[in-house]
Order: structure tokens, then C-alpha cells, then sequence
């Protein structure tokens, strides 16, 4: 399925967002977690189950540390534009 927007939440540090706005809507959505992080909220994962699982995809950075989250945030968003050319990315995240 092609999506006109990506979206990437950088679950580190935006735990919260209404998950729900993207029903019916053609816009694929990537959670990023961190190493450490081991909960997910019920209302989130409520959320989620609402959502096609084509729509829906988890990634947890694979090493700890510093900036380790957004360096994988930066390669799943390169290969999302190389792969899907015209596609719309939107990031949330707290980071500055």
C-alpha cells in the first residue's frame, strides 16, 4: 500500500499523541522507541489495534546511548523518501 504521508514519532520523548486522527486516512505511521524503553501506554496500544497493521510499525533503536534514537529516526526516514518518492514526512519529536 502507498501512503501520501509518513509519520515518525520519536516515542523517547513524545509519549502521547492521538493516534486516533490518522483513521482513514493515507498516512503510514512509524513509533520509534528507544533501547531502554520497556511500556507502552494502553490507551497507545488501544490506538495502534485500530489501525491497519500495514499503517502501523514499531522499531526499537537496536543500541543505547546518546542520540542513538535519532540516528535511526534519520535512516528510516532516508529510506522512506528513497522508497516512496513524493511522500509527505512529518517528524514529532521534543528533541531541539
Amino acid at each position: 500500500m502507498t501512503f501520501e504521508h509518513h509519520i515518525f514519532i520519536d516515542f523517547e520523548n513524545v509519549r502521547e499523541a492521538d493516534i486516533n486522527l490518522l483513521e482513514g486516512h493515507s498516512a503510514a505511521l512509524t513509533l520509534v522507541l528507544g533501547r531502554q524503553q520497556k511500556t507502552v501506554s494502553l490507551a497507545m496500544v488501544e490506538a495502534l489495534r485500530r489501525l491497519p497493521p500495514e499503517q502501523v510499525t514499531l522499531v526499537q533503536s537496536p543500541v543505547p546511548g546518546k542520540n542513538s534514537l535519532d540516528f535511526v529516526l534519520a535512516c528510516l526516514v532516508g529510506r522512506a523518501v528513497e522508497g516512496h518518492p513524493g511522500v509527505s514526512v512529518h517528524i514529532i519529536s521534543k528533541d531541539k
